[in-house]
């Protein structure tokens, strides 16, 4: 190839790379003066969304602004200057900290992204590492903090649960079962939990107390015995054997 061939192909691919940078740069703008507008528009409508704050139109404005984010993924990482996962460890988190992680590596931002995982002091054994692992198999920098104090500590600060109908956990029929768990675990959370809940006169969840969830799942031990399960079993449950038995492989 002669030289000047080889100069009219050097100068079409700078050309190709100038405008390709310039194509991205003007997909960030847009992405930026787009999410300026959306601020803009739902600060507009702020005083009526506050006045019904449970309301039909509060939830479907905040929807809808959720779906028009989540349409432009790339650009929107582009345009972050850090992006932070909030992490619990569980499936949904798993799935977010997945499709972020997709999503910054179309945009060649992976650098930007971290894991964070608050340590209450309340939860399963194990769940700060097996957070932490994630994170490191997704090739992320990982954060751990943990308040003084912990959860319990925050809700006796507060004398009051969380709030908003008490939305902790979610149902009665989970709170018991994860109750017998923690029977089958010798773990000492409901008890703990139970004394708190006396000592600042607030119930756990608006319409139950924790002694009446701690009476139930008795009650279903001594109906049904004790919870046992083996390891791999959900897997096993829910994806087949093979999953099972790669998923135990990988575990142990």
């Amino acid at each position: 190839m002669r030289g000047a061939d080889r100069g009219s192909l050097a100068y079409s691919a700078l050309l190709a790379a100038v405008q390709e940078h310039q194509g991205a740069e003007q997909k960030v703008r847009k992405a930026e003066a787009w999410l300026q507008r959306a601020a803009a528009t739902v600060q507009s409508h702020r005083p009526a969304l506050n006045r019904y704050p449970t309301g039909h139109t509060r939830r479907r404005a905040t929807t809808t602004l959720l779906d028009r984010l989540a349409d432009h993924p790339v650009d929107l990482v582009r345009a972050a200057d850090l992006i932070i996962i909030q992490t619990s460890f569980g499936k949904d988190s798993l799935v977010a900290m997945h499709r972020t992680v997709a999503a910054a590596k179309a945009a060649g931002c992976l650098h930007k992204v971290r894991v964070m995982h608050c340590d209450l002091g309340s939860e399963w054994p194990g769940v700060p590492e097996l957070a932490r692992r994630q994170a490191e198999r997704y090739g992320i920098p990982f954060l751990l903090v943990t308040p003084h104090g912990g959860f319990l500590g925050l809700v006796e600060n507060r004398q009051m649960w969380a709030d908003a109908k008490r939305r902790l956990c979610t149902s009665a029929l989970w709170l018991i079962l994860a109750t017998r768990v923690c029977f089958a675990l010798e773990l000492p959370h409901p008890k703990t939990f139970a004394e708190l809940e006396r000592r600042i006169d607030h119930s756990f969840k608006q319409d139950f107390s924790l002694n009446a969830i701690i009476a139930a799942a008795r009650m279903l031990d001594a109906l049904d015995g004790p919870i046992t399960w083996r390891r791999g079993d959900a897997v096993r449950r829910h994806l087949g054997p093979a999953a099972a038995d790669q998923y135990l492989a990988l575990t142990r």
